[in-house]
């Protein structure tokens, strides 16, 4: 009971602490350029066919909003024939058929992230099981949510109609209904689950788990 007690005092400290450090503006701009780039680069990857590209939202003052950022998408046939058009017309600015839409990426990468370090940071086990289950686990987590977010953009893209990857009602409704579901609380869920595969299990509370099946 008393390693209960401690592991989860452990826990609520490193998650508070940690989200502390990461919810600071400078912190947040900086893991936002990161995210941003991996999510550019995996939505271009899974959506060959769309232009896509993150820029930053700009606050009333000028700064960049360290809250959200924006994910520009759209079609490159569309794009490069305004381009081409505006070229011939040697015209001074062109408006290129883009459209937006926001990704809050503290919610989205940070909060599950830090979640899962904490669990592993609380557990108590041998410290290179617990680096290397915290390492794997949190892979698993970015992948899923990298994945999270190409199913994301499907459904705006979808939903613009600009000529990529238009689903049927059906197959877009079920898109939807799925990344509803991929929401927060499934990433915290599937960091816990990820904590009692490659944590729990190697630490010494299924030790003590284990000495008390035995006895009975």
């Amino acid at each position: 009971m008393n390693q209960l007690i401690k592991f989860v005092l452990f826990f609520l400290l490193s998650y508070g602490v940690l989200l502390f450090v990461f919810s600071s503006d400078s912190m947040r701009l900086s893991m936002n350029r990161l995210y941003s780039s991996t999510v550019e680069k995996t939505i271009q990857t899974g959506l060959p066919s769309a232009h896509i590209e993150t820029q930053n939202v700009f606050l009333p003052n000028k700064k960049v909003d360290p809250q959200k950022v924006y994910l520009v998408y759209g079609n490159p046939t569309t794009i490069k024939r305004e381009i081409d058009e505006a070229r011939r017309n040697r015209m001074g600015s062109v408006k290129i058929s883009t459209h937006s839409t926001q990704f809050y990426f503290f919610e989205l990468f940070t909060v599950p992230l830090l979640f899962i370090i904490s669990l592993f940071l609380a557990t108590p086990m041998n410290i290179k099981s617990k680096i290397f289950g915290c390492i794997i686990s949190c892979i698993i987590l970015f992948i899923f949510v990298n994945v999270k977010t190409i199913l994301y953009a499907v459904s705006v893209i979808s939903e613009t109609h600009i000529g990529i990857y238009e689903l049927s009602e059906s197959s877009y409704n079920t898109i939807v209904r799925l990344t509803s579901l991929l929401s927060l609380g499934f990433s915290v869920i599937l960091s816990f689950t990820l904590w009692l595969i490659l944590g729990f299990r190697k630490s010494s509370f299924a030790n003590s788990l284990n000495q008390i099946f035995e006895k009975l």
